[in-house]
């Protein structure tokens, strides 16, 4: 066959392979349709049409969250409250104790029965401010609180006693927060004996409260001097120093009961060692100041023996008993002139003055009073002076003072 006719015999089957493959399409397409019509009558689960879980209209896009909503908070919100919250007051910068300040302990307690009354010591406790006392007796009834709510010192006295009975005690501390400590366990105790009034026949002004203001301590080759302003109201004061000793210090009492004066020397003491002291104020009641709290120091130099240009006895373990010399006063216009007799054994006198509005007895004449005569010139015309005198020895033992108190009333200038 020539070209023409083989071509045209090649078209039929040409047709004919179309036509079948149209046909296979057409079967697979019936076949699709078929089983997605079978799989359109399949129930729901749960209720909601499983038909297209990958295709969501608008509306359900609105109502189904993303995965990781923006909203979503932090580990750590921000309006979560600070541990400690900014209206919290801050500390100030005080040496006060805080809330949370160490616990407390009550101090150990010394108590000694004396003419003025029971006399109670203890130590200073850390960070306390101030103490509460109180005392038990047999038919009080319960224990009665002492000293009042402003206990600042670490002494008292407690002069509202009777002769033969014995009294117990015991201390807690309380700190600038106002937590206390636990009442002192071991009570001590004391049987009171019979006290005395002040040695003095003349007037005493009504107590007041009595305050301790200034102290100063200068040392010196006869040992550390203190000296110290008459406190108005004080018929007598008490001595304590404290050094650091061994590792470890303590207060100790110095001067004794019967320091009437305003100036002590303490011999005692070991050069090149820093002495604290302190003091406080008595009066005719028993009452007491708080302790200085502004301790003066010093520290001691080589102390030597006093050198004196009139030689005097060696004191002796037998040393007479003192006594104080009968006084007399006298107004002058130079002053009141003081006189008395010599006293066997003494080495120096030491002198007191009152008035009416002194405020207690005042120190005259010094502390190297050695003669028998003094003149007093520091006097107001008209107003009436008693005195009372005491003796010294070489030991430093001293006498009562005079009870039987001379007076004068000062004169004028011109004599009158």
């Amino acid at each position: 066959m020539n070209e023409s006719t083989r071509k045209l015999c090649n078209f039929p089957r040409g047709v004919l392979l179309l036509t079948a493959l149209f046909a296979i399409l057409a079967v697979l397409t019936f076949l699709t349709d078929g089983e997605l019509k079978a799989q359109s009558s399949l129930p729901q689960v749960g209720g909601k049409d499983t038909r297209d879980l990958t295709t969501t209209n608008e509306q359900d896009e609105a109502i189904m969250p993303t995965s990781t909503p923006t909203s979503t908070p932090t580990s750590t919100p921000t309006s979560t409250p600070t541990s400690t919250p900014t209206s919290t007051p801050t500390l100030t910068s005080t040496p006060t104790p805080t809330a949370t300040a160490s616990a407390l302990n009550a101090p150990g307690l010394r108590v000694e029965a004396t003419a003025l009354g029971v006399e109670l010591n203890w130590m200073a406790s850390t960070d306390a401010v101030r103490y509460e006392l109180m005392t038990w007796w047999d038919g009080a009834g319960g224990w009665q609180p002492l000293g009042g709510d402003d206990l600042t010192g670490t002494k008292y006295m407690h002069s509202e006693v009777t002769a033969g009975t014995k009294y117990y005690y015991s201390i807690r501390a309380v700190n600038a927060a106002g937590k206390t400590s636990r009442w002192l366990s071991d009570y001590p105790s004391v049987v009171a004996i019979a006290t005395t009034e002040a040695e003095t026949d003349a007037p005493t002004p009504t107590a007041t409260a009595l305050f301790t203001t200034r102290m100063t301590a200068k040392a010196t080759v006869h040992g550390v001097v203190l000296n110290w302003k008459a406190e108005p109201g004080a018929v007598r004061y008490l001595l304590m120093t404290w050094w650091y000793r061994d590792g470890e210090g303590s207060w100790q009492s110095i001067g004794g009961d019967d320091l009437t004066g305003t100036t002590y020397t303490h011999t005692d003491v070991a050069a090149g060692t820093r002495y604290y002291y302190t003091f406080l104020a008595v009066n005719a009641a028993g009452e007491t100041s708080g302790w200085l709290e502004d301790f003066p120091s010093a520290v001691a130099i080589a102390v030597t023996e006093a050198a004196t240009s009139t030689p005097t006895p060696t004191p002796t373990a037998t040393a007479p008993a003192l006594s104080a010399p009968e006084m007399t006063a006298e107004a002058t216009v130079r002053g009141v002139e003081l006189s008395w007799e010599a006293v066997a054994g003494a080495v120096r006198y030491e002198l007191m003055t009152m008035w009416d509005g002194a405020g207690g007895w005042q120190t005259i004449g010094g502390d190297d009073l050695t003669g028998t005569t003094y003149t007093h010139t520091d006097v107001e015309a008209k107003t009436k002076y008693y005195y009372t005198i005491r003796t010294v020895n070489a030991a430093g033992e001293k006498s009562g003072w005079l009870k039987a108190v001379p007076s004068a009333t000062a004169l004028e200038a011109g004599g009158n």
